[in-house]
C-alpha cells in the first residue's frame, strides 16, 4: 500500500491510518513524504516507525518563481502539482516490485490521482479533516459553475445533505473570492476528487451522524465515504495523569456542555486575537476546552 502524505500538517492521521492497516490486515505500507517538508522533527518521528511502515523521499521542489507572500495553499497545491512526475516513477517502481494493493493520498493530493488510475491500483483520497468538509469540498465545483457572484453576495445558504446550512461568507478561506490565485488552485484540487473510488475520513459517525447517514444513503450522489477515525495518538500513561486536569474536569460536566475550541497546527494566533477570544468565552458563560498555541505577533 502506497500512501502520499504532504507534511504541512500534523502527520499522524496519516500515520495511525498506516498502523492500523499494518496492525488489522497485516499490509505494508510505504509514505511518499516530501523534502520540502522535511525537519529534525519529522525525520525523527519516520525514524520511530515500525518496520512494516517505510517511506520515500520526493526531491525538493523550487517555488521560487511564485510571488512573494503567496497564500500557504496556493504554495502546496503548486508543489504538489508539480510533484507528479516524482509521484509516477516512485509508483511505477513500488509496482513493479510490489504488489500493490491500493493508493491512499492526502486530501492536498488529488492531483496525483489518474496515475493510479494509469497502472490500475485502487486508489482511495484520505480526508484527515472531517465529513463536513468533504460534503463542501464534492459541492464545490459544482457551486462554481452554477454562480458568478463572490459567495458572501448569495443570498441563501448553501444547505448540503446532512450539514448545518453554511453561508457564503463562512466557507473555507481559500474558497471564499473567486478571483484569487488560491480560489483557482482549490477549485482545481476539488475537480480531482472525481477520480477517487471512494474516501477514507478522519471521523466517526457518532461525531457527525447525519452527515454520515446522508452519506450512506448516497444523498451525496458521490463515490462511497467511510468515516475511519478518528484518529489520534494515544498515550495512555500520558492520558491518565491528566498533568492539567483537563480530563477529569471534562468528565464532571454534563454531556454536551462544554465548547472544545482548536484551531489546528496553522492556528497561531496573535496575542490580540488570543485576548479577544479568551474575553468573549469568558463573557459567554459558556464552559470550554481551549487547546492554545503560544501567542505570535509575528506574520
Amino acid at each position: 500500500m502506497a500512501m502520499v502524505k504532504e507534511q504541512h500538517g500534523p502527520p499522524h492521521p496519516s500515520f495511525e491510518l498506516a498502523k492500523r492497516l499494518v496492525d488489522h490486515h497485516g499490509f505494508l505500507a510505504t509514505f511518499l513524504t516530501f523534502s520540502n517538508f522535511s525537519s529534525p522533527t519529522q525525520s525523527a518521528f519516520l525514524t520511530s516507525l515500525p518496520r512494516s511502515i517505510s517511506s520515500i523521499s520526493i526531491p525538493f521542489i523550487s517555488l521560487d518563481d511564485l510571488p512573494p507572500g503567496s497564500n500557504i495553499e496556493t504554495c502546496i497545491c503548486v508543489l504538489l502539482h508539480r510533484s507528479v512526475p516524482h509521484v509516477r516513477s516512485a509508483l511505477q517502481s513500488l509496482h513493479q516490485s510490489n504488489r500493490l494493493v491500493a493508493f491512499v493520498p492526502d486530501f492536498f493530493c488529488s492531483y496525483t490521482l489518474p496515475i493510479a488510475k494509469e497502472l490500475s491500483i485502487p486508489h482511495y483520497i484520505f480526508v484527515t479533516s472531517n465529513l463536513a468538509f468533504l460534503a463542501f469540498m464534492l459541492h464545490f465545483p459544482y457551486l462554481h459553475e452554477t454562480t458568478t457572484c463572490q459567495y458572501h453576495d448569495l443570498p441563501e445558504p448553501l444547505c448540503l445533505p446532512g450539514c448545518v446550512p453554511l453561508w457564503g461568507k463562512d466557507f473555507i478561506d481559500p474558497a471564499k473570492d473567486r478571483t484569487s490565485e488560491v480560489y483557482k488552485w482549490v477549485l482545481r484540487l476539488a475537480k480531482g476528487y472525481v477520480n477517487a473510488e471512494g474516501f477514507l475520513v478522519n471521523s466517526f459517525e457518532k461525531m457527525e451522524p447525519k452527515i454520515a447517514k446522508a452519506f450512506n444513503d448516497g444523498k451525496h450522489g458521490h463515490q462511497p465515504a467511510y468515516a475511519v477515525g478518528p484518529f489520534v495518538r494515544y498515550d495512555r500513561g500520558e492520558a491518565e495523569r491528566d498533568e492539567s486536569g483537563c480530563l477529569a474536569w471534562l468528565n464532571k460536566q454534563l454531556t454536551g456542555s462544554v465548547l472544545f475550541i482548536s484551531f489546528g497546527s496553522g492556528g497561531t494566533l496573535s496575542i490580540e486575537q488570543m485576548n479577544e477570544i479568551a474575553f468573549g468565552l469568558e463573557e459567554s458563560g459558556q464552559r470550554f476546552l481551549w487547546v492554545v498555541h503560544t501567542p505570535s505577533d509575528k506574520e
